[in-house]
């Protein structure tokens, strides 16, 4: 899935379509904003959708799945940051990310 159309937020009239996505057992979603991406270095060069897909697809391999979610927004901004070679942000950033599992909650 791949987002289209406006940012949330961007315009007091924009409209938005709903869409119905099924997620099975192993599945994740993350939500990020486009300051993770979009951070530069020193040559004024984005970190970019390349990097943070390589990151999180790599990141999931080595924690097997979905075991190791709840510590992946921590590594990529650790990632982001090391790539900039500084710890403050040009833009805000945010990460949501869910993981669903068959575990049941009580």
């Amino acid at each position: 899935m791949k987002g289209i159309g406006q940012r949330l937020g961007q315009a007091i009239d924009s409209k938005y379509e709903d869409i119905a996505l099924k997620l099975n057992q192993g599945d994740f979603l993350m939500l990020f904003s486009d300051g993770l991406v979009e951070q530069q270095n020193g040559e004024e060069k984005q970190w970019g959708n390349r990097r943070f897909y390589k990151e999180v697809v790599s990141f999931l391999n080595d924690h097997k799945g979905l075991s190791g979610l709840s510590l992946l927004a921590r590594h990529l901004v650790d990632c982001v940051q090391s790539f900039s070679g500084r710890a403050d942000w040009d833009d805000d950033i945010t990460i949501v990310s869910l993981g669903f599992s068959e575990e049941k909650l009580t």
